[in-house]
């Protein structure tokens, strides 16, 4: 029997746009926002300039392509890891697709790009067959609604440069 394990997360998420003024106006109300996990940094937030945001701050989807992004590479490192496969530099430039629609939105795909530098003595196939595994294993990205599409590309390596 799998025992049921659980962990709780918690935040604090506040507007601090209401100090500039009130929602009294739609094109003129502060979208600034602040995030942050007691103990730990505080992030400045905003929404996108097509929402009236602040372009210098990050955007929430922003964190939420961060998330899946950071998830699938500690989950592909650590498989790696367990698998004997050196992972020398792993580098990721994902993008997400928010759609649209009404008064609302949503993110509709994202995709991952890693660049994962191997030992010389590596397996190209393995290092790309487990992004498969990551992509499963990934608390954050099976979480997801929407589709996560991998595009890996996997090299060998033996110097300190970047995948």
């Amino acid at each position: 029997m799998v025992e049921d394990h659980r962990i709780e997360y918690s935040a604090v998420v506040s507007w601090t746009g209401g100090a500039l003024g009130s929602t009294a106006s739609y094109e003129t109300y502060s979208r600034d926002h602040c995030a942050f996990v007691p103990g730990k940094p505080v992030l400045e937030l905003s929404v996108a300039p097509c929402f009236h945001g602040d372009r210098s701050k990050l955007e929430t989807e922003e964190l939420l392509l961060f998330a899946i992004s950071g998830c699938h590479m500690m989950t592909y490192l650590a498989i790696a890891s367990r698998s004997g496969l050196e992972v020398l530099d792993y580098l990721d430039n994902p993008s997400a697709t928010l759609l649209l629609e009404g008064n609302g939105g949503r993110v509709i795909s994202a995709i991952l790009r890693p660049h994962v530098r191997i030992s010389a003595s590596g397996s190209l196939e393995l290092a790309e067959s487990l992004h498969q595994t990551a992509a499963k294993d990934c608390f954050v990205g099976s979480s997801m609604n929407f589709p996560i599409t991998i595009d890996a590309h996997q090299t060998h390596g033996t110097g300190p440069e970047a995948a």
